[in-house]
């Protein structure tokens, strides 16, 4: 293989599965159509860098060091450059429009040496293939990053020399102590020095406002057509600074706000297992009794299921490579049939854990009366603890993605990997190494929904935004 073969497989590759990605397809919809903002390029630039550092390692070692490794690594920087470039153009003209201003972008350089460095590194004989791949899926994602920041850092430059005074921000979710101790709101000149720097597998935001007039507010506290300009104090007191909770003020919290935005009756949010510290989950696994399935529903309530086609050589076909066991295969496809004709048509799930080396069954709920939930019993809990080697599969009735509750069931549990079998035909996999928040979950599905997408989009867009932070994978069985 030459050099410029391997560009353009790795280039290919990034342009389809960043058309495949629902949060990149999301951001770039609204870029495109001139309503995005920072925030949408930003999203476009982590997700491409995402994408070029897991495909460049992917095929890096098809390419003996010294072989055209540096050039290939540069060139994809530089494309990825010219993308952020296209992209942060078109939200800072929307951004200028909205405030009546038209200043055009400022392009700073492209990071040359920084790209000749991380590119070189892609050639050192001395360290194992295992290094030159994770240097593609850190250092190259890294200064893919960085990027944005670079243009975000200039354009307010300008804009600060021209006395529009922007504001810097910096934000994310979940960071680290030290994105945590950078993160908050800042007028330029006073932001810590550090505030564009990011770590390897760092997913901060980094954007600016040049907002400085806003209308005053009348005697109702509505704001009028008398502009005022913004105080300074309040950057520091809309800054972003982590706050302590108690584990009571926590479940208060979580509460009250998981019942606003998943629109819960106060007995089903009084069912809900919510994220304190305490163990939580599909079904409240190993540290409770019982707990209603964490997941919101979309508006088509129909829950038959077309028995014709689960019958089908189509269906029976997803699960041939579902695992790389036959028998496993074999079990799961035997048990989602029987599950989906016993549930066709009502709100109730079956559940079944199989021997990740036989396919046998260990357990199986079949009777349960809990509407989209299965209770974890005293035996079930018992026959689980201590095992690392069980595959599950449930139904979904409103034929929903696996949600966070799911994932948080097989991390908390130590599953292999997990199986929904949709009421639609539709089948999902899912493995989780580690817990996830379900407050963020849920305010990140309220956001999408806000922003006009149906509840099973706007799930797999909190997924995909989630999967920016957390260690997990869900994908559709075909």
């Amino acid at each position: 293989m030459t050099s410029q073969e391997l560009y353009e497989i790795v280039r290919k590759e990034i342009d389809v599965r960043a058309s495949l990605d629902p949060a990149f397809r999301y951001a770039q919809q609204k870029l495109d159509k001139g309503n995005g903002d920072f925030t949408n390029s930003d999203e476009c630039s982590k997700v491409l860098s995402t994408i070029l550092g897991e495909q460049l390692a992917k095929h890096i070692l098809e390419l003996p060091p010294d072989a055209g490794r540096s050039e290939v690594c540069q060139q994809l920087l530089k494309d990825h450059f010219d993308k952020v470039s296209r992209n942060f153009e078109r939200a800072q003209s929307t951004v200028d429009r909205g405030k009546g201003i038209d200043l055009g972008t400022v392009t700073p350089e492209f990071p040359a040496e920084r790209a000749k460095q991380v590119g070189h590194s892609l050639d050192d004989p001395t360290v194992p293939d295992e290094t030159i791949q994770r240097r593609c899926q850190g250092a190259v994602t890294n200064v893919a990053k960085s990027m944005h920041d670079s243009f975000i850092k200039e354009n307010a430059r300008v804009r600060n020399d021209l006395g529009l005074k922007p504001i810097i921000e910096r934000f994310g979710s979940m960071p680290c102590k030290w994105c945590a101790d950078v993160a908050g709101k800042y007028r330029y000149g006073e932001q810590p020095d550090d505030i564009f720097r990011r770590h390897d597998n760092c997913n901060c935001t980094i954007i600016y406002d040049t907002q400085v007039l806003r209308g005053k507010k009348d005697e109702n506290g509505k704001r009028t057509r008398t502009w005022e300009e913004i105080n300074p104090k309040e950057i520091e007191e809309n800054a972003f600074n982590p706050t302590t909770f108690t584990q009571e003020q926590a479940r208060q919290l979580e509460q009250s706000q998981l019942n606003q935005i998943t629109r819960f009756t106060p007995e089903q949010a009084r069912n809900l297992s919510l994220t304190t510290g305490q163990n939580s989950g599909i079904m409240n696994q190993r540290g409770g009794s019982m707990a209603l399935e964490n997941q919101r529903y979309g508006r088509n309530k129909d829950t038959l299921v077309n028995k014709t086609y689960i019958e089908s050589g189509e269906y029976r076909r997803k699960y041939d490579n579902a695992t790389e066991n036959p028998e496993v295969n074999k079990s799961l496809y035997q048990c989602a049939k029987q599950a989906l004709r016993h549930r066709s048509g009502t709100v109730l799930e079956d559940m079944y854990w199989f021997d990740a080396k036989t396919g046998e069954i260990i357990l199986e709920v079949t009777d349960s009366t809990i509407p989209r939930g299965i209770a974890y019993t005293d035996r079930i809990k018992k026959t689980i603890r201590d095992r690392t080697d069980i595959v599950t599969l449930h139904t979904h009735p409103s034929s929903m993605p696996p949600s966070v509750a799911d994932l948080n069931s097989c991390f908390d549990n130590q599953y292999q990997i997990g199986f929904v079998a949709c009421h639609d035909g539709k089948v999902f996999g899912y493995t989780a190494n580690e817990r996830i928040n379900e407050r963020l979950y849920n305010m990140y599905i309220q956001q999408f929904v806000t922003d006009g997408h149906d509840e099973y989009h706007a799930q797999l867009l909190a997924l995909d935004k989630l999967k920016q932070a957390y260690d997990f994978q869900v994908w559709e069985v075909k």
